[in-house]
């Protein structure tokens, strides 16, 4: 029987439970428990199992409106048997106290023992039942028939991969819920499986779906302010000013943060992140070493909007490439009239579990963000794709990545079978053609240690002096999560850098490779038109740019044919 998801929300508004002051109280959800309801309401009406991953703020209620649905699924159908995974034993006696409190709120038959809370129809035969365990007992639990599972603080269970191990036992229903609920615990180690497993459900790459709620969400989140006229330290006054300026919080609320931050983070920013974080990215503690800085992640974040359109590309039987429907294309604007475009391209295998195939489209002439691309794509999907995608986009400048046996199959694909036009000619790692018996530079960018460092060098002075505006949310994610190593390399050590990498790529062409007009940024408006009339205050490069894009463009001694290509559409 589907469960009636109005009649679970008139349960819970009968029960009562403990506030924080020990008083028994009627259960009236607060906004992020609302919200959670909500959710669940979304995932029923798209037919989907009410699989969630919370990360949250501390003692913002998320364990006690699972314990709520989990009651109400006992209560409401037989042969229930929810399981609660608690870390530590004291943990599981208060969530079982809870059950036991919620259920006696009603004055429903039940009987509770050490660790099981038995439930009884109204002929009082048993029924349904709630077991709590600790996450060292999981172990036993993996054969077990539960129907339902609460997987409490699990960032912390020390046995590795212990609620995941779980996770195959449940029948897959829209019935049966299947809540992992904790505060961060960093991104390794013990913490790395609800990571990678958050992080997945944000990327909508699993079943589950990614829940995220603020410390600010919190009613009880509230002092005085007068608190507010005592100083603090610089880099927290500084933190402050920033989360007035992008969230809506109250001077009460602002006094409560400043309380915690002095108590229970005992001063430590970082702490006070990982306790009661504002955003799921700061809640999930980086490494020292984060290959962007917090001013550089605010510039880009400044870009970032939805896309016009989510587009397919067809190739009309005149060649032409125009759009076609809803597909996979993120476009946030189409091809302007004597722009010049960059398209970088990460290729991958295109199976089921592994990375993604990606590209990303820059308007050289502007610095905007294009478009974007992130599928499973195998090489030959992919090169059809890039070639379209270039092809619309004024036969961009493509660049693929070309460390990898994928990059150059895409790459001889997109030569061969579709005699692409334009393409980037590796320069080496001082922006000079490197001299070689060959007369034809080589072709895409191949990635070395060495070289991931110039990419984000690049990128990042970009940045930092306005030539740049990515848009994509997906890209920008990917920027926080970047890590730097031994000082020069950086990776995503969680996660996929699809995106990242072939934004990077794709930028790097437009350094060495110049328009030879650009847009300053001052003299953008917010929407270019796209009618090839209509003049636009388009500033040169100046003849130092320009003569720095012909050397290049002679130097190596390509053939002619070859450079035909090059210049093609520019």
């Amino acid at each position: 029987m589907k469960l009636d998801y109005s009649r679970v929300r008139e349960f819970i508004n009968r029960l009562k439970i403990r506030d924080k002051q020990k008083r028994l109280v009627p259960f009236h959800p607060n906004p992020c428990q609302d919200r959670f309801l909500t959710l669940l309401d979304k995932m029923a009406a798209e037919h989907r199992p009410p699989r969630i991953i919370i990360d949250k703020s501390r003692r913002v209620g998320i364990s006690t409106i699972c314990i709520a649905l989990l009651n109400a699924q006992c209560c409401g159908a037989q042969a229930m048997e929810a399981r609660v995974l608690a870390h530590l034993g004291d943990t599981a006696r208060i969530l079982l106290d809870m059950a036991k409190g919620m259920h006696q709120s009603i004055g429903l038959p039940a009987d509770w023992r050490r660790s099981k809370l038995l439930y009884f129809d109204a002929d009082e035969v048993n029924s349904s039942k709630m077991t709590v365990q600790t996450a060292k007992t999981t172990g036993g639990g993996r054969g077990g028939g539960f129907t339902s599972l609460l997987c409490s603080e699990a960032a912390y269970y020390e046995k590795e991969g212990s609620f995941l191990a779980l996770l195959p036992t449940l029948p897959r229903d829209d019935n049966f819920f299947c809540f992992i609920e904790s505060t961060a615990n960093g991104r390794e180690g013990v913490g790395a499986d609800f990571y990678e497993t958050f992080l997945a459900a944000h990327r909508r790459d699993s079943e589950f779906e990614a829940f995220f709620v603020p410390w600010y969400e919190d009613p009880l989140c509230v002092a005085d302010p007068a608190i507010l006229k005592k100083g603090t330290d610089e880099e927290n006054a500084r933190e402050e000013k920033e989360i007035r300026a992008q969230y809506k919080v109250t001077d009460m609320q602002m006094a409560w943060r400043r309380l915690a931050y002095m108590n229970e983070a005992e001063g430590l920013l970082t702490k006070l992140h990982q306790e009661f974080p504002i955003s799921w990215e700061e809640s999930f503690i980086a490494s020292d070493n984060p290959t962007f800085t917090k001013e550089e992640i605010e510039l880009a974040e400044k870009g970032v909007k939805p896309p016009k359109f989510r587009a397919n590309l067809m190739r009309q039987p005149n060649g032409q490439i125009e759009m076609s429907g809803r597909g996979p294309f993120k476009l946030w604007e189409t091809p302007k009239h004597g722009h010049e475009y960059y398209l970088g391209a990460d290729a991958a295998r295109g199976e089921l579990h592994g990375d993604f195939s990606a590209a990303v489209v820059w308007n050289g002439t502007t610095g905007e963000q294009a478009a974007a691309f992130q599928e499973r794509a195998n090489v030959d999907e992919f090169a059809d794709l890039l070639d379209k995608l270039g092809r619309y986009f004024n036969n961009a400048m493509m660049t693929p990545e070309t460390s990898c046996n994928l990059g150059n199959t895409v790459m001889q694909r997109l030569m061969k079978d579709y005699k692409y036009p334009r393409w980037y000619r590796w320069l080496g790692r001082d922006d000079r053609l490197r001299p070689g018996t060959s007369s034809r530079p080589s072709i895409g960018f191949e990635t070395t240690s060495r070289t991931r460092h110039m990419l984000v060098h690049h990128f990042r002075i970009s940045l930092r002096e306005g030539q740049v505006t990515p848009h994509d949310e997906e890209f920008v994610s990917q920027m926080k999560l970047a890590e730097t190593s031994f000082g020069i390399r950086w990776d995503v050590r969680f996660g996929h850098d699809d995106v990242f990498m072939a934004g990077t790529v794709g930028w790097i062409a437009r350094v060495q490779f110049p328009p030879r007009k650009v847009i300053p940024q001052g003299t953008r408006t917010m929407e270019l038109p796209d009618d090839p009339n209509t003049p636009e205050k388009i500033d040169d490069l100046g003849p130092i740019a320009e003569a720095h894009r012909q050397k290049v463009m002679a130097k190596g001694a390509p053939s002619s044919q070859w450079r035909e290509g090059m210049e093609a559409n520019r």
